[in-house]
């Protein structure tokens, strides 16, 4: 196997003990995290909103026609908002929330400058 490998030109694996490892930048942790990751195209009360739209243009947009709608679309938007402003509660006071998973780049950036890594 390695005769034949030889005669085809393939190269040996290198051996990792002679290569030492030479850091080009310092190893250590930024001091800071961006919330790009976050930033997510959050569609809430779509189907709501397709349902009332689809209501209205057989109505010719007229809304007396469309009450249970209008209704359904307002209280998911309602509770929406509900759901936003409890989370930004929560994140205001420093806590992570029930998942650790969710923690916000405010509060990871918050906690690295409170324990900076040295």
């Amino acid at each position: 196997m390695k005769i034949t490998s030889l005669l085809r030109g393939a190269r040996t694996p290198q051996n990792p003990l002679k290569v030492p490892f030479q850091p080009i930048l310092p190893i250590h942790l930024r001091d800071k995290v961006s919330g790009k990751g976050e930033k997510t195209a959050d569609v809430s009360c779509l189907q709501e909103m397709a349902l009332l739209f689809s209501c209205l243009a057989e109505n010719e947009f007229k809304e007396s026609f469309c009450p249970k709608e209008v209704e359904s679309f307002q209280s998911c938007y309602k509770t929406n908002l509900a759901k936003r402003f409890q989370k930004k509660q929560e994140e205001a006071q420093g806590g992570i929330g029930r998942n650790v998973g969710s923690i916000s780049s405010a509060t990871v950036n918050r906690l690295l400058r409170r324990f900076p890594s040295l």
